[in-house]
């Protein structure tokens, strides 16, 4: 065996390894073009392995014709592949037809024994679909690192390929084209192999963000789900245990979305949820976070101020700003929905066992708001960890809660 058999046999081997970890993502979800990857290495590995069978015999000109034809067919397939893969048109009607063309150029002239014309025609179509595919690939917005090089490894190709009809008739040269053609498609088929096994990985990541992001948020509004309320506690309360300061938990229930729902149908109410959901986020920023309960229902913890002095005062203002922001007219095409809300507000206090307890609290002082007439706050009184120095300490379970009613 010289060299340029185990070339062959390399490259075929090395292409049956690429064939084999792109048919693996193929499998699974991944961009579309890498089928035609495949068919394209495939075809590849029956051109070097028939090479190898046929070694040393004589080249004739139905083997030529052969050589050629399926050379274009998997150097298109490749190119229709990598087209998909940027998300650019691939044209796969188009590109059969100049196929068919060309390969009926080619049988002619090689019926004609003009094989010099069937060499110029192989070699100037070739190059120009391949020339064509590469400045697309790299002026391509889906473009990458490995994407631009694959594009430069495919223009190398189609000079590779041009200079053929010429450079095949320098005996010395012949071995020596044929190890670089090998080296260079092998060389793209791996660059493209990695390009699709990162995308692989990427799509992976991400499907897996999704997932994470569904068990834990609201498909509708995309707050928090119930499941994350306790987690949400956990991690206030260890700052406020350890950083100083404290939060504030609001129950809020939406007054007026029932009479929204049944007047204008529920896709109505969702719509009213999904604003009231984005205002909240937008107010909350990196203050705190935001809760579906359930329904209408909906929990903010908003974080407080170290300040004992300040404390009580940022918590009345954010909950006047959270019940300001709810009366705030809806405007759904030519409906507009005018909702408020009921509030139940109490401070963190470290004397709370979980976050039910402090749940419970404040679902009760929604309902005492809610009974009143709605669009109000019930507070709860501050613990004294958070009393400013120059009020008395006058909490005890028998006071009774502050209503406070914020909205004319």
């Amino acid at each position: 065996m010289n060299f340029l058999q185990a070339a062959m046999l390399i490259g075929a081997t090395s292409l049956i390894i690429v064939t084999a970890g792109l048919l693996i993502v193929r499998t699974m979800p991944s961009r579309d073009g890498i089928g035609w990857w495949v068919a394209a290495a495939v075809q590849q590995t029956a051109i070097y392995l028939l090479g190898l069978l046929f070694f040393g015999e004589e080249e004739t000109a139905s083997s030529l014709v052969l050589f050629f034809i399926l050379q274009m067919c998997s150097l298109q397939c490749l190119s229709i592949g990598l087209m998909l893969y940027i998300k650019e048109q691939s044209e796969i009607k188009l590109r059969v037809f100049t196929l068919s063309l060309a390969v009926a150029a080619i049988v002619i002239a090689a019926l004609s024994n003009n094989l010099v014309f069937a060499k110029y025609t192989f070699a100037i179509y070739l190059s120009a679909t391949l020339f064509y595919l590469s400045v697309k690939v790299w002026r391509s917005d889906e473009s990458t690192l490995l994407l631009n090089l694959s594009a430069v490894a495919v223009f190398s190709i189609a000079l590779h390929w041009l200079d053929y009809p010429i450079l095949s008739q320098v005996e010395w040269f012949v071995p020596i084209g044929f190890l670089l053609g090998i080296v260079q498609i092998v060389g793209l088929y791996f660059l493209l192999a990695t390009v699709a096994m990162l995308q692989f990985k990427k799509i992976t990541n991400e499907s897996e963000q999704k997932a994470i992001h569904a068990a834990s948020h609201d498909p509708l509004t995309g707050l928090y789900n119930r499941s994350q309320l306790e987690i949400l506690y956990e991690k206030y309360k260890t700052q406020s245990d350890d950083l100083g300061g404290s939060f504030l938990l609001l129950y809020i229930d939406l007054d007026g979305f029932k009479a929204v729902n049944d007047k204008y149908g529920h896709k109505a109410g969702d719509a009213v949820l999904v604003v009231v959901s984005k205002r909240l986020l937008k107010w909350l920023g990196n203050k705190g976070d935001a809760v579906r309960i359930g329904g209408d229902e909906l929990v903010v913890i908003n974080r407080l101020r170290s300040d004992n002095n300040c404390a009580i005062v940022y918590g009345t203002s954010a909950a006047e700003s959270v019940l300001n922001l709810l009366e705030q007219p809806i405007i759904d095409g030519e409906n507009i929905y005018n909702i408020s809300g009921s509030i139940g507000a109490c401070y963190y206090d470290p004397e709370d066992c979980c976050v039910d307890d402090m749940l419970t609290k404040a679902d009760g002082l929604m309902y005492q708001a809610k009974q009143s007439g709605g669009g109000r706050v019930v507070f709860h009184d501050a613990p004294k960890e958070i009393l400013p120095n120059n009020i008395p300490e006058t909490i005890n379970e028998d006071t009774p809660p502050k209503e406070v009613k914020l909205s004319a």
